[in-house]
């Protein structure tokens, strides 16, 4: 509850002031009187900029995979997601700006409501409305070597990837041989099966 309390109360508005100020940036400095112009220029920020952080996020990731350090995988961390943040913003402004010059602009209210209903239901079809929500709160530098910096985008992924097929008598036969060499082997030795095949099931 305390964390729940924290989260809300604290490190969500903190979120919603970093918004606030990329966003008015933004409006004050990007052609504010032609939000058409400015919005244009918003997108073509945010597409350019994920890019670049597509590229940059495996080298990345290889790095604090490579060296466990926690305080070089927390900088690398502020680093990337500083970047990856921006990028949502930006994107948000442009599309945002968007809707409002074109989408039905003579009548603000159904426009809104016309766009929340298209955006939660396609969500829905998709399976993925849980992405509306604000991401919760994780400690910067807390993820493991194997996903730092990495964005969590899961979604064509859980699709078209194959579950390897593991028979489970012969799996859980491993485990038990594994867990008695651990056990009963030599002073400070371990017997590992070279025919042990690990389970990816998780991608």
């Amino acid at each position: 509850m305390l964390d729940s309390l924290l989260t809300i109360c604290v490190v969500h508005q903190l979120v919603v002031f970093y918004w606030r100020g990329v966003w008015e940036i933004f409006d004050v400095h990007l052609l504010p009187n032609d939000n058409h112009k400015s919005a244009i220029i918003c997108l073509i920020i945010a597409y350019s900029l994920q890019s670049i952080v597509c590229l940059i996020q495996p080298a990345v990731n290889c790095a604090c995979r490579s060296n466990r350090s926690k305080l070089l995988r927390w900088a690398a961390e502020v680093v990337v997601f500083f970047f990856a943040s921006l990028v949502g913003v930006v994107l948000w402004r442009g599309v945002w700006l968007l809707l409002n010059v074109h989408f039905l602009p003579a009548s603000r209210a159904f426009s809104a409501c016309l766009t929340h209903l298209m955006g939660i239901a396609l969500l829905w079809l998709m399976l993925c409305a849980h992405s509306v929500t604000v991401s919760g709160c994780r400690v910067d530098g807390s993820t493991p070597a194997e996903e730092a910096c990495l964005s969590p985008n899961y979604y064509l992924r859980l699709f078209f990837t194959k579950r390897r097929h593991v028979d489970p008598v012969a799996a859980a036969s491993r485990r038990s041989n594994y867990e008695f060499d651990g056990v009963t082997g030599s002073a400070g030795t371990r017997r590992v099966s070279t025919d042990f095949e690990p389970d990816d099931s998780r991608l």
